[in-house]
């Protein structure tokens, strides 16, 4: 048995593009390293948005290989201006290939799980954290492969009408998983990742808190130094440390991380019930 304690795996998934995952997933990735123990970002998303907002400007063809070639991330791991944030890049546009090639292929959802857990093995107690960031498609297969590989789930909503459609639709998928390839898998938290000044983002707010209750993240309030931060390819606390987004953050990220420390912390499949009611 090892004597390292396994890191946390979580998935920044939403069926639902444009509600701030993937700003979730880097700047809560930030706060993790930063704060709580060193991370690992893994960006499973063809559009390579997390990998583009650390810096990263090279090519990888690492993930692709894995899940067409049985590849191997031993290699594929690489540092980031922020102190004890690691990154496997997205393969952008051979990653989107190799989600083509693998389309309707039985099995192919289990592929990435495997070179995962390898790497895991090759490098015990190197990261307290892992945070997967996802395509914005449940039912695709690069999602799939993340949710299979990952223990938890954190599920970003917009200010938008409709706005918890997505989070119904993630937790069907997880139920899908649960009988089938991932039993352990279930949803940590949800978060209002772009909350406007609105009425009905207050109301989903509200309704956020009613269903998840302590594992509703403070939210996040939307700023323009947000967007500017994916521009200038740094997370917000580099780019701009005095916006009050990196406060948002950093307390969603403390309130994340305090679940995994309260009482009944594992117990979460009524909650998970309770979010697709």
């Amino acid at each position: 048995m090892s004597r390292y304690a396994e890191p946390k795996v979580i998935a920044f998934a939403s069926d639902k593009g444009g509600v701030g995952k993937s700003a979730a997933a880097v700047n809560m990735s930030a706060a993790l390293a930063t704060s709580h123990g060193r991370t690992l970002l893994v960006d499973l998303d063809h559009q390579a948005d997390a990998t583009r907002w650390v810096g990263f400007e090279g090519e990888s063809l690492a993930l692709a290989e894995v899940l067409v070639d049985s590849g191997d991330l031993s290699g594929a791991v690489v540092p980031t201006e922020v102190p004890g944030l690691d990154l496997i890049p997205s393969s952008g546009e051979w990653l989107s290939r190799a989600k083509r090639e693998l389309a309707g292929k039985k099995g192919s959802e289990l592929i990435f799980r495997g070179a995962f857990q390898r790497l895991l093995e090759q490098n015990p107690g190197t990261w307290q954290w892992i945070v997967l960031d996802t395509h914005p498609d449940v039912t695709g297969v690069l999602t799939l492969n993340a949710l299979v590989a990952a223990r938890d789930i954190i599920c970003p909503v917009d200010s938008a009408e409709q706005a918890l459609d997505g989070l119904v639709s993630v937790v069907k998928t997880m139920w899908s998983l649960q009988k089938t390839a991932n039993p352990h898998l279930g949803i940590r938290a949800a978060m209002l990742a772009m909350k406007q000044r609105t009425r009905l983002a207050r109301s989903i707010e509200t309704e956020l808190k009613s269903k998840f209750e302590d594992r509703a993240l403070p939210s996040i309030r939307h700023r323009v130094h947000i967007a500017e931060s994916y521009s200038e390819r740094k997370p917000v606390m580099l780019a701009y440390p005095d916006c009050d987004s990196v406060e948002d953050y950093e307390a969603a990220t403390a309130a994340l991380v305090a679940t995994y420390s309260s009482v009944g912390s594992g117990a979460v499949k009524d909650e998970r019930k309770r979010a697709a009611g």
